[in-house]
């Protein structure tokens, strides 16, 4: 659906000093009436109405968005994610800190903290692993002084914390599939968790997910090797130096919302997450897989609320 087909050009008075104004086509409403019902920045009125106008702008941002977006869809299919409520995985990665945030999270994209969803995430300090309304695990050390820290979170029956390759708490949480429609996010949970919703402040370094457990040993190489092969190939690698791609060839590439930027890494560089500013990486069987792109679009115009 391109720009032309979305819109008609309405003329108005020859005595008007504004610009033609753009309105929508009655074709243009299957593509966009599902996304315009979640959306608080239009008004679509079904009863008797033909048209709705729109900052041309903003469906201009749509539209390239969106079709950057199909683009990369159709290019080659991501290598699925393991669901961290079923079978093993593995999250590793370094941060560095002042504040309390979400490192990585799985669950909706949107809304609010769900039943099943599950987040690694900073607490008073401490990482913690949370699994929507089951029960959470908390580490030991204080990793918000600024340093860099390698945090990793193992999951199979039992859930595994480490700080800095070592152990710092173990748990038997009871096992939760995803929820359905979940993303990969990178710095966020959700509106309402962990707190208020709030983003990681700080940078992240060579994220790696594993679709299986990696043992002590290999954790501890990946605390003190810089980028070392043993523990198997990830399902999805993100070095994140200068660039947000997905490394491990399993194309699972995150799109931004509030544009990231990169500061100098544990190993070469990282990625600077400010507040507000995350990465979501959609899932085989979300729901939503234009969650990403309105995320976005709600941040690039806020002064349209």
């Amino acid at each position: 659906l391109t720009a032309d087909r979305l819109f008609k050009t309405v003329p108005l008075k020859a005595d008007s000093n504004r610009a033609d104004r753009r309105e929508l086509t009655a074709e243009s409403y299957s593509f966009l009436e599902p996304m315009m019902q979640k959306n608080k920045w239009m008004i679509l009125a079904l009863c008797g109405i033909t048209f709705v106008q729109a900052r041309a702008d903003w469906f201009d941002s749509l539209l390239q968005q969106k079709e950057t977006q199909n683009a990369q869809v159709e290019k080659a299919k991501a290598v699925p994610l393991p669901d961290f409520g079923r079978g093993s995985f593995t999250v590793a990665a370094w941060v560095r800190t002042q504040k309390d945030g979400t490192i990585v999270a799985k669950t909706r994209s949107n809304g609010e903290w769900v039943s099943g969803g599950k987040s690694l995430f900073i607490r008073g300090g401490r990482v913690t692993y949370d699994i929507g309304w089951v029960g959470a695990l908390r580490g030991k050390s204080s990793v918000t002084d600024g340093k860099w820290h390698h945090v990793v979170l193992t999951g199979s029956k039992t859930q595994k914390i480490y700080v800095d390759g070592r152990l710092e708490g173990s748990a038997t949480l009871e096992q939760k599939r995803d929820p359905r429609g979940s993303a990969l996010m990178i710095g966020y949970t959700s509106r309402n968790f962990p707190g208020d919703g709030e983003t990681f402040q700080g940078d992240i370094d060579d994220l790696r997910i594993y679709g299986h457990v990696l043992q002590s040993a290999a954790i501890r190489s990946l605390y003190e090797r810089q980028r070392p092969t043993e523990g198997g190939n990830p399902v999805a690698y993100y070095p994140f130096d200068g660039t947000i791609l997905d490394a491990s060839g399993g194309n699972n590439q995150p799109q931004e919302v509030k544009r990231s930027s990169f500061s100098s890494g544990r190993v070469g560089k990282a990625l600077s997450l400010s507040k507000g500013a995350y990465l979501v990486i959609p899932s085989a069987d979300s729901e939503d897989h234009n969650a990403a792109l309105w995320a976005k679009l709600k941040a690039k115009h806020q002064d349209e609320n």
